[in-house]
C-alpha cells in the first residue's frame, strides 16, 4: 500500500513504519501544483503561480531503509524553485520489510 504525505513550508516532514518495516520514498517534489493546498492566512499572489514544483532526491536520501524520518519542508532545505511563492512538499513512499 502507498501513503502520500503533504507538508506546508516551513513545518517538518514526519513519516512513521510500523516496527519491522523502513521507508522506501519513491517521489518527492517541493514547490507548487495547485491553488488550494496550504492557502490558509496565504496572499493570492503567494498561491497563483502553480508550475513551481521541483522533484527533490533529499527525502529518499534522508529516509530510505529507515523507520521514522523527520525533514523540514523549507526553502534551506530544498532550495527556492520559485520566489515569493508558497510551497510545500508532497511525499509519496512506502512501508516494506526489512
Amino acid at each position: 500500500m502507498s501513503l502520500s504525505l503533504l507538508c506546508c513550508k516551513a513545518t517538518d516532514f514526519l513519516t512513521l513504519c510500523y516496527q519491522g518495516l523502513q521507508i522506501r520514498v519513491y517521489g518527492a517534489d517541493y514547490g507548487r501544483r495547485d491553488t488550494t493546498t496550504c492557502i490558509y492566512k496565504r496572499p493570492d499572489a503567494q498561491v497563483q503561480n502553480v508550475l513551481c514544483s521541483a522533484p527533490s532526491p533529499k527525502v529518499a536520501e534522508r529516509c530510505n531503509g529507515k523507520n521514522n524520518c523527520t525533514i523540514s519542508a523549507t526553502n534551506s532545505v530544498f532550495g527556492d524553485p520559485c520566489g515569493g511563492t508558497y510551497k510545500y512538499l508532497e511525499v509519496a513512499y512506502i512501508c516494506q520489510c526489512k
